[in-house]
């Protein structure tokens, strides 16, 4: 590429930013959506005299290849801004998000990933590691732990890591209830993966349709997916070709494959004998009111699954509680001695739910507050 035609491609690329902030008036999203489209029909630039390298002559003039990719350039970005104009939420027209080390692809079967979920990771990492760390001298030595001769029960993704133990060859158990695109699980998995070598994690949901997504975002990031082939992960986005983060440790890589997905409302959708043996259960399940959802957003109300967002009023008569009540009630009996409880909560909700964890017998109950000071998640241990 010359200096010339370099130029020429700046002013080209600068020229779509302007127009595209000025249609959102957000300079942010226009770079995002421009660089989104680069990504996707990358610029056709002529060889000095000829076509680009490996492409055929061009059937015009020697310019006829660049401007047929810029043109077809200009035509997605017109389809995706009018998307954005029609208020679908940013993540849904790009069709990927990033979610703490990870990159997912989300669409409208899925929640968006959300800073305050990130945090709740955070949480959920750390007390896993607090869990492992004191159970580990009393594992060692030990032959299999709770669950390894689990069977899966009906909703369970039996041709996940073939031949593998389900309790994880007697290390931690977590498990994810709700998880959407995958967000929480594969950040466990991915996370603690290398310092944990024999994590094995569960990913439920109810919806198949979310359960989908999960599956293509975990095959694309063990790079599995197979863009010729037209793969799962291919049709999801190709969450993998825009990590940009080079290949995963071994570790995660590990406990990626291992994983496990299973279909069901909250702790149904386990193998019974798993009861016991969890290490960390974490969950970010519906916990908007009915009254609430009316008055949310309409981005994310006209266009996030309803199912992951409202929730029913709880029997303390908090609304949007009904579903975070039944996780909490159900958990001790499937959690190790120490183990430990983390849900995503709305701060209204923070009381109720550690006087509800308290009385069904958890032993040490806390609320962490968000990034913006607020209690956003409970975290109760056996």
């Amino acid at each position: 590429m010359t200096a010339e035609t370099a130029a020429t491609a700046s002013r080209s690329r600068h020229d779509l930013v302007a127009r595209v902030a000025a249609a959102l008036g957000s300079v942010q999203e226009a770079r995002w959506l421009v660089d989104h489209v680069e990504g996707v029909l990358p610029l056709a630039v002529p060889a000095e005299g000829g076509p680009p390298a490996g492409a055929s002559p061009p059937a015009t003039s020697p310019g006829a290849t660049s401007l047929a990719a810029t043109q077809a350039q200009r035509d997605l970005l017109a389809a995706l801004v009018a998307r954005r104009q029609a208020g679908e939420p940013l993540q849904y027209v790009l069709g990927h998000w990033s979610f703490r080390s990870i990159e997912l692809a989300v669409d409208r079967r899925v929640l968006i990933p959300r800073p305050e979920t990130e945090q709740v990771v955070e949480q959920a990492l750390a007390e896993l590691r607090r869990v492992a760390g004191e159970r580990s001298g009393r594992a060692s030595g030990a032959g299999r732990g709770p669950g390894a001769d689990a069977t899966a029960s009906p909703g369970v993704d039996a041709t996940a890591s073939p031949g593998r133990e389900v309790s994880g060859r007697g290390g931690p158990v977590v498990v994810d209830l709700g998880t959407g695109s995958g967000a929480i699980a594969f950040s466990v998995a991915v996370e603690a993966g290398p310092e944990l070598p024999d994590l094995m994690v569960w990913a439920t949901d109810l919806s198949d349709k979310a359960l989908g997504v999960a599956r293509a975002n975990r095959e694309a990031l063990i790079g599995s997916d197979r863009p010729d082939d037209g793969g799962p992960a291919a049709k999801a986005g190709g969450a993998a070709d825009r990590a940009g983060a080079g290949p995963l440790p071994s570790g995660a890589l590990r406990a990626l494959r291992s994983l496990r997905f299973a279909r069901g409302s909250w702790f149904d959708a386990l193998p019974a004998s798993l009861r016991g043996g969890i290490a960390l259960v974490v969950a970010n399940p519906p916990y908007v009111s009915s009254t609430d959802y009316v008055c949310l957003d309409p981005g994310v109300r006209d266009w996030e699954p309803e199912l992951a967002l409202v929730a029913g009023t709880g029997t303390g008569g908090v609304g949007g509680t009904a579903e975070i009540e039944t996780i909490v009630r159900e958990a001790p009996r499937w959690l190790v001695p120490g183990g430990t409880l983390v849900v995503e909560i709305d701060p209204a909700q923070a009381d109720g739910a550690i006087d509800l964890a308290r009385r069904v017998g958890f032993g040490a109950v806390r609320t962490e507050r968000d990034l913006a000071g607020r209690n956003r998640m409970l975290v109760a241990v056996r």
